[in-house]
């Protein structure tokens, strides 16, 4: 009867930790792609995972983390010309935005269970 209380408990314990495993979503390896006229600086911010980083970059330029999601703006700083950022979960672009006449790019990057929903544009 122990031995039984015992299965039922490792049962239940598995189940519990493979939903919350399940809902969670793992971490997928993301990369920011930032592009513009060679020499183009820039600065802002990426949030991956609830963890805000500020960079400071001269394009092109590439940002690598593992993540589920990620949130980011970028703007140029001076300059003319095409300003492009381009996000990828493994090989994939999801999604990319230039900002011609704008001074900025930001988007986001959300993963749940089974789905994903990723936006961009200029600003």
């Amino acid at each position: 009867m122990i031995i039984g209380f015992m299965l039922m408990g490792l049962a239940a314990i598995f189940v519990i930790l493979h939903t919350f495993a399940k809902s969670s979503g793992a971490a997928r390896p993301v990369r920011l792609v930032v592009s513009g006229p060679d020499g183009q600086r820039f600065s802002g911010s990426y949030v991956a995972d609830g963890v805000t980083n500020s960079i400071s970059a001269i394009v092109p330029a590439a940002i690598n983390l593992q993540a589920r999601d990620v949130a980011y703006e970028f703007k140029r700083e001076g300059g003319k010309g095409e300003f492009r950022v381009a996000l990828y979960v493994g090989d994939l672009c999801r999604t990319s935005a230039t900002s011609d006449r704008r001074q900025g790019v930001r988007g986001e990057l959300r993963y749940a269970t089974a789905r994903e929903s990723y936006w961009a544009g200029g600003f």
